[in-house]
């Protein structure tokens, strides 16, 4: 992925999961992609499946929860991403007026990114012991609607704390279910072999992800 003869702009295809996009990545990359003049071509797949696009070679990095290098690749923590149960309070008023319970889970909705986002189904799983054919759920593969979803009594769900912190803080959303507390870690992953510019663009992120996500 080069310099194209028509504009001065390096392109590059990078994977990641929305919730990175959504909150810290380009907060993260801004400085380095307008002074190196990068333009990024963006895929998103759960942060299990992304390195699969960089080993099929379909993008040049990826953002992943895949701790190991794959053969020919170099991998790097970035940092981890907490994530809280949620809701508002008039929907813990209508739903779990009498606490959290196998039997109320079994009729409040929940909120879900998608099919492949099984944070939800396993901490229900492992700590109620119900699957997610015993209660009725959104998906809502968008990590901004998804939280709207929330704030709009629609469900409940897990979302990643730095996306949520001022409405803990104010009051609009609460957090319902403490030992649902998950932790993610992240990797970035790239091929060995790669550009000076996007070692410099992995340098950038590397030294200041943490800093946004810890």
């Amino acid at each position: 992925m080069g310099q194209s003869s028509q504009h001065e702009f390096h392109q590059f295809s990078i994977a990641t999961n929305a919730d990175s996009l959504s909150t810290w990545l380009l907060k993260v990359l801004q400085s380095t992609l307008i002074e190196h003049k990068i333009a990024l071509k963006l895929s998103l797949d759960d942060q299990t499946q992304t390195h699969q696009l960089l080993e099929t070679g379909l993008v040049n990095a990826c953002i992943s929860t895949e701790s190991t290098a794959m053969k020919g690749c170099e991998v790097h923590y970035l940092g981890q991403m907490t994530y809280r149960m949620v809701a508002t309070p008039s929907f813990v008023e209508k739903w779990f007026k009498d606490g959290i319970h196998r039997d109320a889970l079994r009729q409040a909705p929940a909120i879900i990114f998608n099919g492949k986002d099984l944070m939800h189904h396993q901490v229900i799983l492992n700590l109620f012991g119900l699957n997610q054919q015993s209660y009725p759920h959104y998906f809502i593969p968008s990590s901004t609607s998804f939280l709207e979803a929330v704030h709009l009594d629609l469900g409940f769900g897990l979302l990643p704390e730095y996306q949520i912190a001022d409405d803990l803080q104010s009051g609009k959303l609460i957090e319902i279910m403490p030992n649902a507390k998950t932790e993610m870690k992240l990797y970035w992953h790239h091929w060995k072999q790669q550009s000076a510019l996007l070692q410099q663009l992995t340098n950038d992120l590397l030294e200041k992800a943490q800093q946004q996500m810890n």
